[in-house]
């Protein structure tokens, strides 16, 4: 950027103030801005919503949910109508279900994607592998569900019925 002109005034009571800058130019190096080398993009998963899925919690279908699948088959799935807004993570290979972290699929733009309305998210791929966070959830398989018992604190262990 070369000849630039800045101006700033300030007024206020009993003074006022004009300043002028004029053919300011403003070099960048060409080092600050390159892409080094050994540049790699951070890998990443592309997760998409499961828009026939229906999630069941204590008897009644919920109205405030989601439920994400991945590449590698794992459901990140949320319940936002909960007593308490639990976000979980199903793997499909190791048969577990563990609260998930709830940053764990974003958009592109970086908000949560529980936040927004949107089809696809993201995540880093260190979510896959064993999990050490795996709770006893009780867990029921089907071709086209799955049940697991909530993590609410309460005496009755609600039971979640996710289905697609």
């Amino acid at each position: 950027m070369k000849n630039l002109l800045l101006v700033v005034q300030t007024i206020a009571p009993k003074r006022s103030a004009v300043q002028r800058l004029r053919n300011i130019s403003l070099e960048v190096p060409d080092s600050l801005v390159a892409i080094p080398s050994d540049f790699k993009p951070i890998e990443h998963d592309s997760w998409k919503k499961v828009g026939s899925a229906k999630v069941i919690y204590k008897g009644r279908p919920s109205k405030d949910y989601g439920v994400f699948r991945a590449p590698g088959g794992e459901l990140f799935i949320w319940i936002e109508d909960a007593f308490y807004p639990w976000h979980y993570l199903y793997r499909p290979k190791e048969k577990t279900v563990e609260i998930a972290f709830q940053g764990l699929l974003i958009n592109r733009s970086g908000n949560y994607i529980w936040k927004t309305k949107e089809e696809e998210a993201f995540s880093s791929t260190n979510y896959s592998g064993a999990s050490q966070d795996a709770m006893d959830a009780h867990l029921e398989a089907s071709p086209n569900g799955i049940k697991f018992r909530s993590n609410n604190y309460d005496q009755d262990q609600s039971i979640i019925e996710v289905t697609w």
